[in-house]
């Protein structure tokens, strides 16, 4: 009878593993298509033996040991961080995608051509100066190609504030995923009873695993699990999660460029979060970098066209000569020395001449305006420059005067009608920096524009050098601005620095094209090994439910036999 006995309960704890198995396979067959779901599988083994007699010992069956998740943690961790470089790299290509097409190369409006119809004017305007149609070419092509660079540096300004938002938006969402994967550790803690059951709470491993991916897409992370269930994560060497509790991201904004840049610190101590991959790398190194680099680059070369047209522009003369002009450029400043007054474009030590036009004879007095820049004793200022125009003017007996305005600019005036003035040989650069005499205003690609004192006015146009109206070497000398290296920008012409500007852009958008499919080819591989090792295979599941189903039917057989049996003993009792 205790045979029997030990048979049936043998029996007994056979249909109920078996039991535990279907219900394991039909859950991994319903949760086929879940996202982040992990295979799972009874593990079984075989009950201690018990003693019949001196040594003969008899098995007494399967034991449920417990419902396993089948993972790989070494695999998710390689996961991760391919997902953290494969979503950094994807916002880099996006970002460089995006600068390629607005720079538009190729295309009737792009800048190179416009930069080439502005010029080709100029070289149109000297050959026919007074023609006013064509004065009036120079002045649209010009205007178009300050348009376009003011509205090319506008948009990266706005690509570069929206990455700065996105950047803002991924810091929001990081607080958001470590303070539910802080929640699951604890729920984890509680579930598992502190690591005594460890591993058990396979749902909620799950759930975390979930998180845990999703916080990787955002920034580079790495976990740490401890004895008791839960993970430690860290961003660089700062933890974001320990245990059940959060160490929440705050944002700090510093001015750079004329946007807030925001930062991520953490709360608790103030330290500054490591980014080292993830969406939010991508953001930061598009916002700080890419675009950045970008307006930075059309900046040196707006700044660069702008003073070295201005230099040549101010020194000429239009068909009639100026009866007042007066800087576009005001200083903070009228006292401050004109090299630290804060000019876009500094001058230096030089002159210039201030030619004197009588309308009535014809005649053309010059003065020579000395521009004391050299560093030893007092150098000039807004006022002293002007004051020393002013006394040169008088001295003449010249119905001309220079002044400081009120919002501290230049101003010459002549104060009759049979007067006029031009300028000519600027050594200094001065009238150029102080705006006199420009065809552009503005500093750089921000606010690049037509002077209205030209647009206004065609015959201010200085395509000459001289009084005769078929004068048109000054607009000779600009063009040749085209083809000639300067400078600031590395003895590059406007062309060549423009064209460097989009090749470089082509070989970065080149290379993240590769790096990105090639991050997001080796994170496909990854994500075949885990289904392989986590996934659910139906053929498999298929299989292991015809197994516990044979299983379950022989240990039902067995207790129908042994019951048979029971039932004979009482029968002979």
């Amino acid at each position: 009878m205790g045979l029997l006995n030990i048979g049936l309960q043998t029996a007994k704890r056979a249909i109920k593993t078996s039991q535990m198995g279907l219900e394991v396979t039909g859950n991994n067959i319903a949760n086929a298509n879940s996202t982040g779901y992990t295979r799972q599988r009874v593990v079984l083994e075989a009950g201690a033996s018990t003693k019949l007699s001196p040594g003969v010992y008899m098995g007494t069956g399967v034991q449920l040991e417990g419902i396993q998740r089948m993972v790989d943690d070494f695999l998710l961790s390689r996961i991760r961080t391919a997902t953290s470089d494969a979503a950094s790299l994807s916002i880099q290509r996006q970002s460089l995608d995006s600068v390629e097409g607005l720079y538009n190369e190729l295309s009737d409006t792009d800048l190179s051509s416009l930069l080439n119809g502005f010029f080709n004017s100029l070289s149109d305007l000297q050959n026919a100066p007074e023609e006013i149609a064509r004065r009036q070419l120079v002045i649209s092509q010009g205007s178009n190609l300050a348009d376009a660079l003011r509205q090319l540096y506008e948009n990266l300004s706005e690509y570069r504030s929206t990455a700065n938002d996105q950047y803002i938006t991924a810091v929001d969402n990081i607080n958001s995923l470590t303070e539910q994967i802080a929640g699951l550790n604890l729920s984890i803690l509680r579930a598992e009873g502190g690591g005594a059951f460890s591993g058990s709470a396979n749902d909620l491993r799950d759930s975390r695993d979930v998180l845990l991916q999703e916080l990787s897409d955002l920034i580079a992370i790495e976990t740490v699990e401890q004895t008791n269930g839960t993970v430690n994560v860290f961003a660089g060497t700062h933890l974001l999660v320990y245990g059940s509790q959060q160490h929440e991201l705050r944002i700090e904004t510093t001015n750079e460029s004329n946007l807030l840049v925001a930062e991520a610190v953490f709360i608790d101590d103030g330290n500054t979060l490591d980014i080292n991959g993830g969406r939010i790398q991508g953001y930061a190194l598009s916002r700080d970098e890419l675009y950045l680099d970008n307006m930075d680059r059309l900046n040196t070369m707006s700044a660069a066209l702008i003073y070295e047209l201005n230099k040549l522009h101010s020194e000429g003369r239009g068909l009639e000569v100026i009866s007042e002009v007066t800087g576009t450029v005001c200083l903070d400043d009228a006292d401050a020395v004109l090299t630290d007054a804060g000019l876009a474009f500094e001058p230096e030590n030089g002159t210039f001449n201030v030619r004197v036009h009588n309308l009535n004879t014809d005649e053309v007095e010059l003065l020579q305006i000395d521009v004391d820049l050299d560093g030893v004793g007092s150098d000039d200022t807004l006022n002293t420059l002007a004051t020393r125009i002013d006394n040169a003017l008088i001295a003449l007996g010249s119905p001309l005067r220079a002044s400081v305005t009120a919002d501290n600019s230049l101003m010459i005036r002549s104060y009759r009608a049979d007067y006029g003035f031009s300028f000519a040989n600027d050594t200094s650069g001065v009238l150029a920096a102080l705006g006199v005499n420009t065809f552009f205003t503005g500093s750089d690609a921000s606010d690049i524009d037509v002077n209205a004192f030209v647009s206004e006015n065609l015959n201010y146009l200085a395509a000459g050098l001289t009084d005769w109206p078929g004068d048109g070497s000054n607009a000779g000398r600009i063009y040749e601005l085209q083809e000639s290296p300067i400078e600031t920008l590395g003895n590059l012409t406007l062309e060549d620095y423009y064209q460097s500007t989009i090749s470089a852009n082509a070989i970065a958008t080149s290379v993240a094209k590769t790096q990105s499919e090639a991050a997001d080819t080796y994170l496909d591989t990854l994500g075949n090994e885990r289904e392989s090792a986590s996934g659910v295979n139906l053929d498999e599941e298929a299989i292991n439910l015809v197994r516990y189903q044979r299983t379950f039917q022989a240990a039902a057989k067995l207790i129908e036999a042994i019951n048979s049996m029971l039932l004979t003993m009482v029968e002979l009792i």
